[in-house]
């Protein structure tokens, strides 16, 4: 014979930041919670601006030409950006692009030749652990990485308060990378 007892005064607290209303009707009912209090802080921020550009697949480089311009002019102190691809082949397109465009501008200091001190970094699921470190520290203070051209590998459960520009190369495979 089985038998199970609950403990009413258990205290229980579950936390999610995309639940919808459903999702959160769920984990109250599996987490037997009868009268739960629910804390909803919107995630719309005022500070933020959307545009999408509609452009053939031929003219896409030309949209990041003003991220280029501003490299050009500010170096190492431009705005730090991430540019989300969808494929490897995408992300090794977007850097090589950016690279010719870019020439000597592309590295800090601009004599160098040194992937060391490439502005652009690379991240994606198979980056090698190093390599990753090197960009997510580089993002969370204030290194030379200013570029990260990157998968939605770099997404998960990260926060990077200072980035000023995140680009989607292309529209999402689903609404889960967009987000």
């Amino acid at each position: 014979m089985f038998s199970c007892v609950f403990i009413k005064a258990v205290p229980v607290l579950a936390l999610t930041g995309t639940a919808d209303k459903e999702t959160q009707k769920v984990i109250c009912e599996k987490l037997l919670m009868t009268h739960p209090i629910t804390i909803f802080v919107s995630p719309n921020r005022t500070n933020l601006r959307f545009s999408v550009t509609k452009c053939k697949k031929d003219d896409m480089h030309v949209q990041l030409d003003w991220l280029v311009e501003m490299i050009k002019e500010q170096g190492v102190n431009v705005a730090k950006t991430l540019i989300f691809c969808n494929t490897l082949k995408e992300i090794a397109i977007v850097v090589d692009n950016l690279l010719v465009k870019l020439g000597d501008h592309a590295f800090y200091p601009s004599s160098s030749t040194e992937k060391k001190d490439l502005i652009i970094g690379i991240y994606h699921s198979t980056s090698w652990s190093e390599s990753k470190e090197r960009i997510m520290k580089s993002l969370r203070e204030d290194g030379s990485k200013r570029i990260v051209v990157t998968t939605t590998a770099l997404s998960m459960g990260v926060n990077f308060p200072n980035i000023r520009y995140i680009i989607n190369w292309g529209p999402p495979r689903t609404l889960l990378d967009f987000h």
